[in-house]
């Protein structure tokens, strides 16, 4: 199968148009860009290599997104906007009529890895993404046709992260009604979102807003309680009622009333009183007994 480098500079485009289409549904922004994608091949820039044939896929980027990958299959769109740093995307689609929308976001995409469909192909699956999404090590297998993943705004992904939508090419029946019962219905992730090293969420799951996955955790079903922290295998509400903040700096551009509740901590935790070792073996000791004292 031949390689194809496509050059694409769609930026003024997505730029242009992007602001208008804000506060219009995921679905709604995605049928109106397909105006501005018709017209993408005839521009110039970089950023593409795709191993397939284009002829009948649409790709529309910002010039910080690199994508690589496969397209087999026609009629799928494919839309990133422009992120502030870069987004390293490997797309691999394997079936037709597919949506990829990745809205445009002041942070970074590290590693990105969606797979849709595989020799099975799937088609009609969206993955849509809200604004300001960032991710270290993200891998998305979207192997059922007619599925979805929606992401929602300001979402954080740490590295390891793993969404499954369905098991194809492994079938899966109930055995006494013979029902096929691989359906994945969907994955729902709210705005606000921070999900921990090492997470896998499967088919059938939904995160709510504001809420917190901890690190190791298996995301198994629908939670609908907001700001909460999800824990555990499976996962279960182990907090409710918490609110978290990307970092130090955004709490005391956007929230003084916290920032300073977190200064008052962070101050008061890092004095220390200014020590030199002057006996070697009298301190090795110390440290041995408050050892122990912690491990009883």
């Amino acid at each position: 199968m031949p390689i194809n480098v496509l050059n694409i500079d769609c930026s003024l485009n997505f730029c242009a148009f992007g602001d208008c289409f804000r506060e219009f549904s995921y679905v709604q922004t995605v049928c109106c860009f397909m105006l501005v994608i018709i017209n993408a091949k005839q521009l110039g820039g970089k950023m593409i290599t795709i191993e397939g044939s284009l002829e009948d896929n649409y790709v529309n980027c910002d010039e910080s997104v690199t994508i690589t990958g496969v397209i087999d299959g026609k009629d799928n769109k494919i839309i990133v906007g422009k992120f502030n740093s870069k987004a390293n995307i490997s797309l691999n689609i394997h079936g037709s009529n597919n949506t990829v929308f990745i809205d445009s976001s002041d942070y970074t995409i590290k590693s990105l890895k969606i797979d849709i469909g595989n020799f099975n192909h799937a088609n009609n699956v969206k993955l849509l993404i809200g604004k300001n999404f960032q991710c270290s090590q993200t891998v998305f297998f979207l192997y059922n046709p007619s599925t979805e993943l929606l992401i929602g705004d300001s979402c954080m992904f740490s590295n390891g992260i793993t969404i499954r939508l369905g098991e194809l090419p492994h079938l899966i029946f109930d055995k006494s009604t013979k029902n096929y019962i691989d359906l994945t219905e969907g994955v729902y992730i709210g705005s606000h979102v921070w999900i921990g090293e090492g997470v896998y969420v499967t088919k059938k799951a939904s995160i709510p807003e504001g809420c917190v996955v901890a690190a190791k955790s298996v995301v198994t079903k629908r939670f609908t309680t907001p700001n909460c922290v999800l824990a555990g295998n499976p996962a279960k509400e182990a907090k409710v009622g918490i609110e978290w903040i990307k970092n130090r700096g955004y709490c005391k551009s956007h929230n003084s009333e916290l920032s300073l509740i977190f200064e008052d901590y962070y101050n008061q935790a890092m004095q220390y009183d200014s020590q030199k070792i002057e006996n070697y073996e009298e301190f090795i000791e110390t440290q041995r007994l408050y050892l122990k004292s912690k491990n009883k």
